[in-house]
């Protein structure tokens, strides 16, 4: 035979398995985040060389690369972008010094911030234990970020008593001319110690994850002055077949517009990068309750974020629903 006529019996693709092939790959997504990534930081006189730069850097492996190549990256990020706290705080010598398994778990944390340069924090924990593990670097960025209590980088601490705010705990608005109700939001970011941070977290474990909190979620139905639904894009739960809570496109598109559900994350190349946006829609959706003032997303930034949204004037209220909620999701 000849190759040639081989290669001209081969049909090609059509115009539906094109599109299930750049869907699949997240081709238009991983271009669309290059390009808005390159606006944001200006318009360069060789944009095509910029968006390969970016498109290579997005498909880069994540094994950690030696320090001399790192840091020259590193330098320059520090040189045009000092406000990036993950770059201002990366120090060659610390990363030289870590174990081959170490510095690939560290580079994984760290780079965000270094492929995105005008990244503010520019670096997420892998693991809880990483908080501890490089705590030489995570305790400077966080105290750097909490400036005016750098201590908490040592010790978080949970205080929920608001008697000591405004007048006997009393927070209200309109107190400041603000006549009109307004649109009041109170939330908190929660992880569950026995999963991956959601940077780490793969297909399977996200959907765990997803599941490990449907019980909670049904005792929020269950309770009254909560109510509500479960709202899911998680296709399937692969094994353990399909799943009861999942939404089309058209609701979840809805959804996003209203403000209840967070938007794709997988065009966002700074959760890419930080492998955070990895396996999208699986382990991602939300809880909604019925008045639709308090809601649970699953599966962002953080395993969980609970919030309480109302309109209003009194902060107070939001921030004791708040609590109340989160002791029985806690529960």
């Amino acid at each position: 035979y000849h190759p040639h006529f081989v290669h001209a019996h081969i049909a090609m693709p059509s115009k539906e398995q094109i599109e299930a092939y750049i869907a699949e790959h997240s081709i238009d997504k991983s271009l669309q985040s290059a390009i808005a990534s390159m606006v944001k930081e200006g318009l360069p006189d060789n944009p095509l060389e910029v968006i390969a730069a970016k498109l290579l850097a997005m498909a880069a492996p994540a094994g950690a690369p030696d320090p001399d190549k790192f840091f020259k990256q590193v330098d320059k990020v520090k040189a045009e972008q000092p406000d990036n706290l993950c770059a201002k705080y990366l120090e060659k010598d610390y990363y030289a010094s870590l174990s081959a398994a170490d510095r690939e778990t560290f580079y994984k944390c760290v780079r965000t911030g270094i492929d995105n340069p005008d990244s503010g924090m520019g670096c997420y924990a892998m693991t809880p234990s990483d908080l501890t593990q490089f705590k030489p670097f995570f305790g400077k960025v966080i105290g750097d970020y909490h400036k005016k209590d750098p201590a908490c980088a040592l010790e978080h601490v949970n205080d929920w008593d608001a008697s000591g705010v405004g007048e006997g705990g009393v927070l209200d608005l309109a107190k400041l001319g603000m006549t009109e109700p307004i649109s009041m939001r109170v939330r908190v970011g929660r992880n569950l110690a026995a999963f991956n941070l959601p940077g780490a977290m793969g297909k399977e474990e996200r959907i765990k994850f997803e599941q490990t909190m449907l019980p909670a979620f049904d005792k929020l139905i269950a309770t009254e002055g909560y109510g509500g639904k479960v709202y899911s894009i998680t296709p399937d739960f692969g094994t353990d077949g399909a799943n009861p809570n999942f939404i089309d496109d058209a609701k979840y598109q809805e959804l996003v517009k209203k403000h209840v559900m967070f938007k794709d994350m997988d065009a966002d190349l700074y959760l890419k990068s930080a492998g955070i946006s990895s396996d999208w829609p699986y382990g991602r959706g939300c809880w909604m309750s019925d008045d639709e003032q308090k809601i649970i997303w699953i599966g962002e930034e953080d395993h969980l974020r609970i919030m309480v949204m109302k309109k209003g004037s009194l902060i107070n209220e939001v921030f004791s629903e708040l609590k109340t909620m989160l002791d029985l999701v806690e529960t």
